[in-house]
């Protein structure tokens, strides 16, 4: 889906989603998210209506809009499989496009500082500046150490959920928080919605509840690889996409299925990812006995000029 076919899906609400990336710039003093909000410059935007809920035969969307005196705004969060991360699209009136060039800061959790990002930015007829952002988490830090995987649930953490209070983004000057209240009820309809798309798929609910996810050999090296390959194509200056990729693997590491998507993208020649993936042997998950089970393996990330992977930046953590 090019750039304008989706800004004309968000203009009738029926939003795909959005991207996070973190960056290694250092930043000092950072604020908390409810500091930035309480500033008297801040652009404060309240909920214009429930949370909205839909689910899919392959994802789930959680979607809420918002309004202020300077323009409305809208929240969709997205999962193509159960986990901990989601994909992330924020709409708000100017805090994008006065400032371009300036460090962005992105911030959910009200114990955590606000992090730098590097989203995927639009504008969008009647909401003003979106941002999409990808494989965003707002939990502790629980990624595999020396090598080994780490035991996790395929969900949000309803606790850290619970410390997410808005959503705030600033970038210069400009301040925009989006008044969401306590997370913790949306990421566990969330949750549930997600959790059920594990039987569609053959797939067992329990087994998932505490399990060691499937990995792909060479994620990072193919990925980079995926990225050059991208860039160096003739008329592929400046692409910009997000790429979600979901795998069905099975307890012998094979792949049975795969679905991969460029849900944002700026046009160009872009591989056939699930072509290679289907070719690949992964390290099959586990459950909680170490036992190989099927499971599945997704990931989402943004395909632009900077390199996904450059220090250690994939995906965004607005955790630890």
């Amino acid at each position: 889906m090019v750039l304008r076919q989706f800004a004309k899906v968000l203009s009738v609400a029926a939003v795909t989603g959005l991207l996070l990336l973190s960056t290694s710039k250092p930043v000092e003093a950072r604020a908390l998210p409810g500091e930035l909000a309480e500033k008297d410059r801040a652009i404060i935007l309240q909920p214009a209506s429930p949370w909205q809920l839909e689910m899919g035969k392959d994802r789930c969307r959680l979607s809420r809009w918002f309004d202020s005196p300077d323009g409305p705004g809208m929240v969709v969060l997205e999962q193509i499989a159960p986990g901990s991360t989601f994909d992330l699209t924020v709409a708000g009136p100017d805090f994008a496009s006065s400032h371009k060039g300036s460090w962005f800061y992105g911030g959910m959790r009200s114990d955590r500082e606000m992090a730098t990002i590097d989203p995927l930015e639009y504008d969008v007829p009647g909401y003003g500046d979106v941002v999409t952002l990808a494989d965003v988490s707002i939990e502790d830090d629980r990624r595999s150490r020396n090598g080994e995987r780490a035991l996790v649930a395929a969900a949000i953490d309803p606790e850290a959920a619970n410390l997410a209070e808005r959503i705030v983004l600033q970038r210069s000057t400009r301040i925009v928080s989006l008044e969401t209240g306590s997370m913790k009820e949306p990421f566990e309809a969330l949750n549930v919605c997600s959790n059920d798309l594990l039987p569609i798929w053959g797939l067992d609910i329990d087994v998932h509840r505490a399990f060691r996810p499937a990995r792909m050999p060479g994620e990072r090296a193919y990925f980079k690889r995926l990225h050059h390959e991208l860039a160096s194509k003739p008329g592929n200056e400046g692409h910009k996409a997000l790429l979600r990729v979901r795998a069905m693997v099975a307890a012998d590491g094979s792949v049975s299925d795969c679905l991969h998507e460029y849900a944002l993208s700026s046009g160009g020649e872009e591989p056939d990812v699930c072509a290679d993936i289907r070719a690949m042997t992964f390290e099959p998950a586990t459950d909680a006995d170490s036992g190989a089970i099927p499971s599945f393996y997704a990931i989402s990330l943004i395909l632009s000029e900077h390199d996904p992977w450059t220090a250690d930046a994939h995906g965004g953590r607005w955790g630890d």
